[in-house]
């Protein structure tokens, strides 16, 4: 008997609309719930309104910038949003609330280098997480959207650190090349596992 191949899972990865402390560097990781601005709030709406693909699932992290991402998009295809807490942004630990632009001047040897420059992204952060442990993070998340949702189309509301971790592992980009990517709010990266 023939085994025919499974079908690809599908994951599109959609970074959350602006929030507040966005425009102003602000570290909101993990412990600072931000909300969406207006401007956030529009930005959903438009990417709803442009959405074209017909997920099986959308997953979202359980953040309030991420939800309400979410929300407008799920209304629309009038599917239930899941929760999920791996989806979540890196955990900026002491850091949290403060402008990553002066961090970067104080304490340059916590972020990524990049053909001699320093990168606005973190290798590491006191008291929260690494690089090294988002991947970790991440890669427990394409497996389970693997294992749990094998063939399916998947649309996944995150955050910039962590999509950027996913888009690293799948594409076997390494950081700080990665950060090459830009991920402006809203847009979004197609992933087949």
């Amino acid at each position: 008997m023939i085994q025919l191949p499974m079908p690809k899972t599908i994951v599109y990865l959609i970074r959350h609309g602006r929030a507040s402390g966005n425009r102003a560097h602000i570290l909101n990781g993990c412990r600072r719930d931000a909300k969406l601005t207006r401007l956030g709030h529009m930005q959903a709406n438009e990417l709803a309104r442009k959405w074209k693909f017909r997920p099986d699932i959308i997953i979202s992290s359980p953040m309030k910038r991420a939800m309400s991402t979410a929300r407008p998009l799920a209304k629309k295809l009038k599917i239930k949003i899941v929760g999920e807490p791996l989806l979540v942004e890196q955990d900026c630990g002491d850091w949290t609330g403060k402008n990553y632009y002066r961090l970067m001047q104080t304490h340059p040897s916590y972020f990524f280098y990049d053909e001699g420059t320093v990168t606005t992204y973190m290798v590491k952060v006191p008291g929260g997480e690494s690089w090294a442990t988002i991947c970790k993070r991440a890669r427990k998340f394409l497996a389970k959207m693997k294992k749990e949702y094998a063939g399916k189309k998947i649309v996944a509301v995150s955050h910039g650190v962590f999509m950027h971790a996913c888009w690293s592992i799948v594409k076997k980009i390494p950081a700080p090349e990665i950060y090459r990517i830009n991920i402006r709010n809203t847009h979004w990266r197609r992933l087949e596992l």
